[in-house]
């Protein structure tokens, strides 16, 4: 789904068709809530929902995308989902400085995997002794977890055109993903290096972010059924109408005006780990 809108070279109906099987998605859904008291003064929370929406889509694109060749990177099929996007009025929450916060974000959370959308994260550790701008559950692989998993993310992401990377990574987290420093590539590297799109996952972490989520109904066109990108110019479905396969993701016909989806840089950031049995934290 790594939407690099433009004028497709050719027909589609002249576009050889994929004859490969297409793999389940796996779905990551994530209940959203904006923090009223973070909103800057000339911004509204249509601002914040729309930039969310936008935000997930560029996760899914740099999930299911190919940025390198493989093993480096892989085509995975996963989707991030923004199943709901709620404004909450909680001042306690516009900067995260405590443990009680994420508390209290379980709490409103209840079930499932909830994203908090707030000012500021200065809780000690969550950045390595500095701000975050991100900070997040992170369960042992191969272990269910009952209880809800917390994203908290910074609008800092949002101003700086970077947010649909940290919901990749951090999502990532929830998904039982360490940081990965081998190759600055990769997604859930803490460090994103400017001018390059960061979303790379190798086999290994693209088995655990598909284990952690639901299958189905729907299926990845532009893969075979072991998880292969098909030959660019496949004929492929996205939205209900035509596209075309570009490196393992459907590019559908552009419409008037449309331009491409933003992924920025991120800078260096640190990493923090909580003890206890019930999550280990880390920021991205």
């Amino acid at each position: 789904m790594q939407r690099r809108l433009g004028q497709l070279a050719v027909p589609l109906l002249l576009l050889p068709l994929g004859a490969a099987a297409a793999p389940l998605v796996s779905h990551h859904p994530v209940h959203w809530f904006v923090v009223q008291q973070a909103e800057a003064p000339d911004k509204d929370f249509a601002y914040y929902a729309q930039a969310i929406e936008q935000a997930t889509a560029e996760a899914d694109a740099l999930l299911q995308g190919v940025q390198a060749p493989a093993p480096t990177d892989v085509a995975c099929c996963v989707s991030i989902d923004d199943s709901a996007i709620d404004e909450i009025d909680q001042s306690r929450l516009a900067t995260i400085d405590s443990m009680s916060d994420f508390d209290l974000m379980s709490l409103l959370c209840g079930a499932g995997t909830c994203g908090f959308l707030v000012d500021s994260i200065t809780l000690a550790g969550c950045g390595g002794g500095t701000q975050a701008v991100g900070c997040s559950d992170q369960p042992a692989c191969g272990v269910p977890q009952l209880l809800p998993l917390i994203v908290t993310i910074s609008v800092e992401a949002v101003e700086a055109g970077y947010l649909g990377h940290l919901v990749a990574h951090e999502v990532g987290h929830t998904a039982c993903l360490s940081h990965d420093t081998s190759d600055p590539c990769d997604v859930m590297d803490p460090a994103v290096v400017p001018g390059t799109l960061q979303g790379c996952l190798t086999s290994a972490e693209c088995g655990e972010y598909s284990a952690s989520g639901t299958l189905g109904p729907d299926a990845c066109t532009c893969q075979d059924d072991a998880q292969a990108p098909l030959a660019d110019g496949s004929v492929c479905m996205e939205a209900g109408g035509p596209g075309a396969c570009t490196s393992g993701i459907c590019i559908p016909a552009p419409e008037p005006g449309a331009g491409a989806l933003a992924l920025a840089a991120l800078g260096a950031l640190g990493t923090r780990a909580r003890a206890g049995w019930r999550a280990r934290r880390r920021s991205c």
